[in-house]
């Protein structure tokens, strides 16, 4: 059976009206010679990046450093199609986001916190401290972006899902918990196994709102990651938020930082109709660009 890396990176709109979803994947090969690529990116620049670089982050990116920074993060924007790495953007708005997510959240609450005896996630977790239960169900509703697109990931594949996380969900990396198996037998695992047995649970038994068929594909490793400490989860970060100053800036927000980020997203990812685009799915509300059609949902993939 293959087996799949999936990055996840995302970036929420004004007032949560929309979120952008930035996700690489491909082989686990191909991913750690991108990583490696990226070692010898940051050596081959550490004059330019500074002794002190922590990592690629485009919000630091913009018109005063464009001229010096911009033609390493344009870099790293190469490297991702030179090791054949698979790209999907997902745009959607507010409500697709609540309606693709709760019932995940919802499902794993209401079985987490079931006070039936015989519920086989309340059993298997019995010994899992009810303070814990939010800091699952907050990364959790991730595995939604997999659920509606894993047809476009590969089928008959095994998969190791990384969303880019930080604050409370981090700490929990070393814990160790007490699970229970369907024959009584405790066992003790780390805290992050946990996500991957609900995930399979989770795609083994519900099936609501166009999630896609479940076609030999299993979650092995579903592991919230600071993007610090990662250079996938960077590229993912990098490529929303070029998205997001291109939906700016052919929205009228007419930015000197705006301009120079759509410009280069446009060269690597054209898109036709633009203006169109936009102007069909977004508005200015505030000088800030807010989703104005509740039913969005773009899929862009290269």
């Amino acid at each position: 059976m293959d087996r799949i890396r999936l990055y996840i990176d995302e970036i929420i709109g004004y007032k949560n009206s929309f979120f952008i979803h930035a996700c690489i994947f491909a082989n686990p090969d191909n991913c750690d010679a991108f990583e490696k690529d990226m070692t010898k990116l940051i050596d081959e620049n550490r004059n330019v990046l500074g002794k002190d670089f922590k990592g690629f982050h485009a919000n630091k990116l913009g018109e005063s450093n464009w001229t010096k920074l911009s033609p390493i993060y344009e870099k790293v924007i190469q490297l991702i199609f030179c090791n054949s790495l698979s790209v999907h953007i997902y745009l959607e708005s507010k409500n697709k986001y609540d309606k693709n997510r709760e019932p995940i959240k919802n499902w794993l609450k209401s079985n987490l916190e079931s006070k039936d005896d015989t519920n086989k996630v309340r059993k298997a977790f019995k010994n899992l401290n009810p303070n814990d239960f939010p800091v699952l169900y907050h990364r959790f509703d991730m595995l939604h972006i997999f659920l509606i697109h894993k047809d476009k990931y590969g089928q008959n594949c095994e998969f190791e899902i990384y969303p880019d996380s930080s604050g409370k969900v981090t700490d929990y990396k070393e814990k160790s918990i007490e699970f229970i198996s369907s024959d009584l037998t405790k066992k003790t695992f780390d805290f992050y196994s946990s996500f991957d047995i609900l995930a399979n649970a989770f795609i083994e038994t519900f099936d609501e709102i166009g999630y896609i068929p479940n076609n030999n594909q299993r979650v092995i490793n579903f592991s919230p990651t600071d993007d610090s400490d990662c250079f996938l989860i960077q590229a993912c970060d990098i490529i929303a938020n070029f998205l997001f100053h291109y939906l700016n800036y052919n929205s009228g927000i007419i930015d000197k930082n705006s301009k120079l980020k759509a410009n280069l997203f446009s060269k690597y990812f054209p898109l036709l109709k633009g203006d169109e685009f936009v102007r069909k799915n977004f508005t200015i509300i505030d000088n800030k660009l807010s989703c104005i059609n509740s039913e969005m949902k773009i899929n862009i993939t290269k």
